[in-house]
């Protein structure tokens, strides 16, 4: 068998011409990628927002979500926005919670546990509170002229200069301390 000889000069135009072919599939790359460029500069990112805090209040017995606000700062907003908006809150848990000056009249809390919350100055006047855990909570100066408290818990509660204006006190559980200051200041009885 013979072997085919090639001459350098044809040898480098073989050559030559590959490198050509691989320079305009080069190019074509290149142009390509610049189009890609182009269309992601127009199509900028979706900037990916960090989820907001929502502030939740839960059920006190099966600790289920009643209202979510991603609105409110702090609790006393979520429960003034949840009444606003007409949401039944009865057998909500807002123990410990700070509702001082909350603006909450005709605001259904049958059954809420309040234990320890700080409602001084809130408005709760016709609010339904029966049945309601207020224990040792801080209801000076508070507003319940009208509130249904029938069945609440009141014992230890601070009722110092809150209005019970034509409250309803029926069956309400409370210690010495709270019946002698609602019996003096609101029936003029003498306890002793």
């Amino acid at each position: 068998m013979k072997e085919k000889t090639i001459s350098l000069d044809k040898h480098k135009e073989i050559v030559d011409a590959y490198v050509n072919e691989y320079k305009e599939i080069i190019k074509a790359y290149e142009h390509e990628i610049e189009e890609y460029k182009k269309k992601n500069k127009q199509i900028k990112p979706k900037q990916i927002e960090p989820k907001k805090d929502t502030i939740k209040i839960r059920n006190r017995y099966t600790k289920d979500i009643i209202f979510e606000s991603s609105n409110a700062k702090n609790i006393k907003e979520a429960v003034e926005e949840a009444v606003k908006l007409k949401i039944d809150l009865s057998k909500a848990n807002l123990s410990y919670a700070n509702l001082t000056e909350a603006d909450l009249p005709r605001a259904d809390l049958t059954e809420a546990n309040l234990l320890k919350a700080n409602l001084l100055y809130a408005n709760l006047s016709k609010a339904n509170l029966s049945g309601a855990n207020l224990s040792n909570a801080n209801l000076s100066y508070a507003k319940l002229s009208w509130a249904d408290l029938s069945g609440a818990n009141l014992s230890n509660a601070d009722l110092s200069k809150a209005n019970l204006s034509y409250a309803d006190l029926f069956f309400c559980e409370m210690d010495k301390k709270v019946f002698k200051g609602i019996a003096e200041k609101w029936f003029k009885w003498k306890v002793k």
